[in-house]
């Protein structure tokens, strides 16, 4: 019986072999809230503290994806890789969580009297790549 185990993806690192990793399937979602703010849009990730802003909704999405590549390649086998115990275990602070757990409570009640699109919640899957090895 073979087991998955994961490597690092980023595309500016093709090419590269990194360290095969086995992490838990609950540390392989990065939980996010985006919102909307006089005229632009930002967006944190509640596991490792990371932010971006940007014009769109799509846009701080795609800049999050990217800060969560670059950010768990490089604690895994990048410069940072002599603080990965520190940099994987980082989280948002406290008001992060609690515009998340907001933006859930009000999603909640919105179905119900209609829905404000003003802050967003979604998740990314942590930047890794299968490998199956036998």
């Amino acid at each position: 019986m073979s087991r998955t185990h994961f490597r690092t993806v980023d595309d500016a690192h093709a090419g590269q072999r990194s360290p095969v990793v086995t992490p838990s399937p609950a540390l392989l979602i990065i939980h996010c809230v985006a919102e909307r703010k006089e005229g632009y849009w930002q967006a944190f990730s509640l596991e490792f503290g990371l932010a971006v802003q940007g014009d769109t909704l799509p846009d701080v999405k795609h800049r999050l994806e990217s800060m969560l590549v670059s950010y768990v390649y490089d604690a895994l086998v990048g410069e940072d890789r002599e603080h990965a115990s520190e940099l994987l275990n980082r989280k948002a602070t406290l008001g992060v969580y609690a515009k998340y757990y907001l933006a859930d409570f009000r999603s909640r009640v919105e179905r119900v009297w209609g829905a404000s699109r003003d802050r967003i919640l979604f998740s990314e899957p942590v930047p890794l790549q299968p490998v199956c090895l036998a």
